[in-house]
């Protein structure tokens, strides 16, 4: 079996450029994107066995003077972890030793209200590519979400007027509580602009730092 490799991606203030965190991601060894990875754990029912060495591993890490600081943010499976007996007791543990976390959830149709909810208790959760599906719009107004993570498709139409009008109006809508923001896929200066006129906070991408292999570990 060949090793893996955990790369960061930092998020940074969108007017200073201050680094706030990074988003961490998983990769076969020698390969760029994780879809190889994740097609083989959901062929072979890997996903919680996955999920779990990865966040062992950044458990140790976080404890250590060299690791990112700031903010991490992870992204979880609904077939992974959640799937477990343990959860959500095992991922509130994870997210007191991880802290401070923000759990990703992608836009699939396997996360469940019940299992949002728990997720919600257990620590802070984003909902990752925004503005992707359908269902976004749903689950924007009724998940217990702290940050929302705008999809690349959103991001590069933020330079015309009326997305970014549209974008300032659904953060004014009727949330349960205060969101943060982060807009992924910047890639120039201009999408960083219309970022800080849509006043999101914070942003993600190639313009602001490509995503960095940061160690291999065993698998």
């Amino acid at each position: 079996m060949r090793a893996l490799t955990l790369w960061t991606q930092p998020i940074c203030a969108t007017t200073s450029g201050d680094v706030v965190g990074v988003e961490w991601l998983t990769r076969w060894n020698g390969e760029t994107t994780a879809a190889g990875l994740w097609q083989w754990a959901e062929q072979t029912a890997q996903i919680t066995r996955l999920e779990t060495r990865v966040l062992e591993v950044l458990q140790a890490w976080r404890q250590t003077s060299e690791a990112p600081q700031g903010i991490w943010f992870i992204n979880l499976h609904p077939h992974g972890i959640v799937t477990t007996p343990e959860f959500p007791s095992a991922l509130a543990l994870w997210s007191r030793r991880l802290d401070p976390v923000v759990w990703e959830l992608l836009e699939h149709p396997g996360w469940t209200a019940p299992v949002v909810k728990a997720l919600a208790q257990a620590g802070q959760i984003a909902l990752d590519d925004w503005g992707d599906s359908v269902e976004s719009t749903t689950r924007l107004v009724t998940w217990p979400i702290r940050w929302v993570k705008l999809d690349r498709t959103i991001t590069r139409q933020l330079i015309r007027p009326d997305m970014l009008a549209w974008v300032r109006w659904i953060q004014h809508f009727a949330f349960g509580g205060p969101l943060s923001w982060i807009a992924e896929g910047v890639e120039t200066p201009e999408e960083r602009t219309a970022c800080a006129a849509a006043h999101i906070p914070f942003v993600q991408g190639f313009g602001v730092s490509p995503p960095r292999p940061y160690r291999t570990i065993g698998w």
